[in-house]
């Protein structure tokens, strides 16, 4: 018998338009089941705002019953501004906490100037590549749990949030069908008022950049001419065309969200800045009907971002860029309510047992003295050795009842939450990168012992202080560190005392 194909499901939102793609994996690859597209009212979704989220919800039903996609988890990716990719060379000095670094670093690009921000981050080249050497991404917190809303809102559970453009070049990089798939690719994306781009090398991400389009450039032909600059800029500062050669590298332009472009630009970009690949311009999203009567153009087929998206789930384990820009509240919250029901059932089931327990206890004690009665009637004795042998049974049962009625008390009684997986993430984001555990402990509900090696002592004390900062903790103290025997590396011992909540 066959065994069922794991499938996975990517939502692509941009400006004007969603798409949905159910991707499922084959022997030889993957495969879309289904997908489709669907244009949203005008102002749904513009650049830098999502306007009307009921129309968005709207549209993600219409796909999923269009699909027949039942409740299921899902990548997102997003194509709206503000968006900031870059690269970021770390100091010589590794920074304690290099998730903080990356978000300080990034509040100072002015598109994400005072706003609460969303970033992470992945390493270029891959999980191979220096970690001196990181791609990060950007974007405004505040509109990315807008979006997971709206999509838990139509039935879909969000695992995963990333750029549009990422998911573009992992579905070109995971492209069987072209044999030149592995070649050096140039990815550029046109998306309202933005300019995004990556640069993929035999499947692995080099490099990323974000740009804004000036204003100036508003006219078809402006922001023609606009684009082939700034591809022949990035093919210049990339060394395209004098390391690797014509034939060497191709480039991928697509122009999304109704950006006004000339028509024969596909022609005059490849002219112009020597692009040999294909340039797609999206039409949708055009903003057919009026805010009383929206129309949604439901069209067959899903985009390459949405295929792209489905992939990030489904080939998580061999996904070369992991960046997730989901916000932790968001999971910490759906780990919060999974804890909470676990907590609930605990306590239903020792109420149950408590309660059980004693109409036992009042059961068998009525029992045993309804035949204490007869017996002394029948036999017309006040003591006999039977009955002084039934009653220290019955004392015996009491007492053995009562004692489990005692323990199951204080259980509940001295039951406290601890939220296990804010703690466990808070404690590895603020591990340096020369420090590993290779033990965790708890050995009541207000300790955690963390045991592990270091390559240095200010690495060992570094992380000891940084646990020491965090809210989860109120305390924690570096109990050892010694030098592990036949090994440069040392061996160091933290203990940690937990915040629980009663």
């Amino acid at each position: 018998m066959m065994t069922r194909a794991k499938k996975a499901l990517g939502i692509d939102v941009c400006r004007g338009r969603v798409s949905l793609a159910l991707v499922g994996r084959r022997a030889d690859g993957f495969e879309l089941v289904r997908g489709a597209s669907v244009s949203l009212p005008q102002g749904a979704a513009d650049d830098g705002v999502l306007g009307d989220v009921e129309a968005l919800a709207k549209a993600l039903r219409k796909l999923r019953r269009h699909c027949g996609i039942r409740r299921m988890k899902a990548t997102v990716g997003i194509s709206l501004s503000p968006l900031v990719m870059r690269i970021l060379d770390l100091p010589e000095q590794m920074p304690a906490n290099v998730a903080a670094y990356v978000t300080k670093e990034l509040r100072q690009c002015v598109a994400l100037s005072g706003r609460d921000i969303i970033s992470d981050f992945c390493r270029a080249g891959g999980a191979g590549g220096p970690l001196k050497r990181l791609i990060t991404v950007g974007t405004d917190r505040e509109k990315v749990r807008t979006v997971v809303n709206v999509c838990s809102a139509a039935g879909l559970i969000v695992e995963a949030v990333e750029p549009g453009i990422l998911a573009w070049a992992r579905a070109i990089g995971n492209d069987t069908t072209d044999p030149a798939s592995g070649e050096t690719r140039l990815i550029v994306e046109v998306n309202g008022d933005y300019l995004a781009a990556c640069l993929l090398q035999n499947g692995l991400l080099e490099s990323v950049r974000a740009r804004r389009i000036p204003p100036e450039a508003g006219a078809p032909a402006t922001t023609r001419r606009w684009l082939a600059d700034e591809i022949k800029m990035m093919v210049r500062y990339y060394h395209l065309e004098t390391s690797h050669g014509a034939a060497g590298w191709k480039a991928h332009v697509i122009v999304r969200g109704g950006t006004p472009i000339a028509h024969d630009a596909a022609e005059f970009l490849r002219v112009e800045a020597g692009i040999d690949g294909p340039v797609v311009v999206e039409t949708g999203g055009s903003g057919v009907g009026t805010e009383e009567h929206p129309t949604y153009t439901l069209e067959e087929g899903a985009s390459s971002v949405a295929l792209g998206l489905a992939l990030k789930q489904l080939d998580r384990d061999h996904d070369t860029w992991k960046v997730n820009l989901l916000p932790r509240e968001v999971t910490q919250q759906r780990s919060f309510v999974r804890d909470t029901v676990r907590t609930g059932g605990v306590a239903a089931l020792l109420l149950l047992g408590m309660v059980l327990s004693g109409r036992f206890i009042t059961r068998t004690a009525g029992h045993m003295h309804q035949d204490i009665e007869r017996t002394k009637v029948r036999e017309q004795l006040d003591t006999t050795a039977e009955l002084v042998e039934k009653e220290e049974v019955l004392d015996r049962e009491v007492a053995k009842v009562e004692h489990r009625i005692r323990q199951m008390t204080k259980a509940l009684d001295g039951h406290s939450l601890v939220a296990w997986p804010s703690v466990l993430t808070a404690v590895r984001d603020t591990m340096p990168a020369d420090v590993g555990i290779t033990r965790l402990s708890s050995s009541d509900p207000q300790r955690l012992s963390l045991t592990g090696v270091a390559l240095s002592y200010g690495a060992a004390q570094a992380f000891a202080r940084g646990l020491e900062r965090l809210e989860c903790l109120e305390s924690a103290s570096l109990t050892r560190l010694q030098r592990h025997e036949g090994n440069a590396s040392l061996v160091y011992d933290i203990e940690c005392l937990l915040k629980t909540t009663e």
